[in-house]
């Protein structure tokens, strides 16, 4: 993902989770093989709403702009996005494959009331 398609995917996708990452960064290079491995295991599954995971190097020239107007200061820095807004949660959760995978279900499942 970059900042020539960010906007379209979260308009796409209801339910977007977005790890904003530095190519230089130790915590990012850790995270990311967890990282593909949650998207993985989600694309196998059948979601409801569906998740998604993706990436944007913020070193990357062309991502520059879309890294202030988010605010990202360190790295990874992991946001939710919901319904296509662009002013999405920031994730705190696990940063291995399963934990992320159930974090990010339970962000996910519709909010139950009690009658």
């Amino acid at each position: 993902m970059d900042a020539d398609n960010f906007a379209s995917t979260l308009q796409e996708h209801p339910f977007v989770a977005v790890s904003f990452t530095a190519s230089w960064c130790g915590h990012c290079k850790r995270l990311e093989p967890e990282w593909a491995k949650a998207a993985e295991i989600l694309a196998t599954h059948k979601n409801d709403p569906p998740i998604v995971l993706a990436q944007v190097d913020c070193t990357a020239d062309k991502n520059a702009g879309l890294t202030k107007d988010l605010d990202i200061t360190a790295f990874p820095t992991i946001i939710v996005f919901r319904d296509a807004a662009t002013d999405g949660e920031v994730y705190d959760g696990p940063r291995v494959a399963d934990g992320i995978v159930d974090a990010l279900r339970t962000l996910a499942a519709p909010i139950v009331e009690p009658m």
